[in-house]
């Protein structure tokens, strides 16, 4: 893990510079193009540092420059060209406000608009052949995974979500009872899993003591016999990379597996600070004022486009309001836009689904674009909800789900958000075991709060309600 983290700077170190350089050679094509000359280059010298410097602050946040990022669903290309919006955006503000800077001659705003766009075609590219190249000759993650097989069995399943090209040397308990079908289930499915090498005894792990893994992970839960546990000890002094099946989820996935933990691990992880830190709390608050005022005050024509709209297509009022929980499992109420049908829940109340036939040809469209959630804007305002957290869930759902899943009311030691990590990094779900997911999301979430958390967040956020993903 170490040598990947080595690579994994080494590769940001370059893409920071290499697109210094492309937005150099963008602008100098650019002007060339245009008026075939490039001896005054160096008076665009500002307007490159100040687009550099917004790309690198946006596009550090989404990833743009990370080879390994955890986000699967979306491509390192993808993740560039929201991250450099923003840094076109702010420069054709600036050549409308400073006008005679970029009004003909060779600073026109032609040639200057016309070199973000070179830039942005330059970059894009260059991504996707670095990571053509990368993928194709990197032998990505191998890792020693030792652990029962039901700890195995779950692992599985999320590392084949990934992309990357992982294999994984799987080293069980020996004592297990092959002939239990279950666990002769378990191990034909790890046999044949395409990112498993080889599945052993753990008696074989000397074996494997020389081998230069990735990580070496291991199962919570799990006893070792003391010969077993010496080797551990000098694979760990001579630098191998050991980590608790948690640990690796976290660092890994960016989420924390609640079938893999026990209180104990709750008193001694290191984290949730936002729970007892004040001052995080008040700025917390100062940012959920401030951004809901702004956008209660900028989305108010969509407010009043989205009503006549809701009204012309459907019976029923405007507003959707419900029960949900929040912060210490207080009740509030939650407003929403009415996408459904008036009479959605007459057969009771049932978790929404992605083409749920209730939801209105405007419902769809409203909720595509998150439309339906501006009135939340309003719970915010008033303090039941924050901008960012636990997506808020209906107490009727809430009985069930915290009888299935261990630890899901821990989700309401904090607000509630109108969105929030869980959002972001997991699609649309509407089963128990998408609750699952979006719980060990929103754990992560309070486990390392952070304002570049949040900012990032945020931008994630706009980045789905442009491409349309996640929920």
């Amino acid at each position: 893990m170490r040598n990947l983290n080595r690579k994994k700077k080494l590769f940001q170190f370059i893409f920071f510079f290499l697109d210094a350089l492309l937005l150099w050679i963008s602008f100098n094509l650019s002007h060339y193009l245009w008026i075939k000359s490039i001896h005054s280059q160096w008076a665009l010298i500002p307007e490159m540092a100040v687009i550099w410097g917004v790309f690198f602050m946006t596009g550090f946040l989404v990833s743009a420059h990370d080879l390994w990022s955890r986000e699967w669903q979306v491509s390192i290309a993808e993740r560039f060209m929201v991250s450099v919006i923003p840094g076109i955006l702010i420069s054709i503000s600036v050549t409308f406000i400073l006008p005679a800077r970029y009004e003909g001659g060779l600073l026109g705003r032609g040639p200057f608009l016309s070199g973000l766009l070179i830039f942005s075609g330059l970059g894009y590219l260059s991504r996707k052949l670095i990571f053509h190249f990368f993928y194709h000759q990197n032998s990505g993650y191998r890792i020693l995974f030792i652990s029962s097989l039901k700890a195995a069995d779950d692992f599985f399943s999320d590392l084949q979500k990934i992309p990357q090209r992982i294999k994984m040397t799987l080293l069980y308990d020996p004592a297990i009872k092959k002939s239990n079908r279950e666990n002769r289930e378990m191990l034909q499915k790890a046999e044949a899993c395409h990112i498993v090498e080889k599945a052993e005894s753990w008696n074989t792990l000397s074996d494997y003591q020389d081998r230069n893994f990735t990580a070496v992970v291991l199962g919570l839960n799990t006893v070792f016999p003391q010969d077993i546990v010496e080797r551990l000890m000098a694979m760990r002094m001579r630098g191998e990379a050991i980590y608790d099946i948690t640990e690796f989820y976290e660092m890994m996935f960016q989420k924390i597996p609640v079938f893999h933990i026990r209180e104990g691990w709750f008193i001694l992880s290191r984290g949730f600070n936002i729970l007892h830190e004040p001052f995080r709390i008040k700025i917390k608050r100062a940012f959920d004022i401030f951004l809901s005022v702004s956008m209660l005050v900028f989305t108010f024509p969509l407010w009043i486009l989205a009503a006549i709209a809701i009204k012309m297509e459907s019976p029923g009022p405007v507003f959707f309001s419900q029960e949900r929980t929040g912060i210490n499992d207080r009740p509030f109420v939650l407003h929403k836009f009415r996408s459904m049908r008036k009479d959605a829940e007459k057969d009771g109340a049932k978790w929404a689904s992605v083409n749920d036939a209730r939801v209105t040809r405007i419902g769809k469209i409203i909720r595509a674009t998150r439309i339906d959630e501006l009135p939340q804007l309003w719970n915010v305002l008033k303090g039941d909800m924050s901008f960012i957290g636990p997506r808020p869930e209906r107490p009727v759902f809430i009985r069930d789900l915290e009888k299935q899943i261990p630890y899901y009311n821990l989700r309401h030691l904090v607000k509630p958000g109108i969105t929030g990590w869980a959002q972001v990094m997991y699609p649309y779900g509407a089963s128990v075991e998408d609750a699952k997911q979006k719980l060990e999301y929103d754990l992560y979430y309070i486990k390392n709060f952070s304002f570049i958390l949040d900012m990032n967040i945020v931008l994630k956020t706009i980045r789905i309600v442009l491409f349309g993903k996640g929920r």
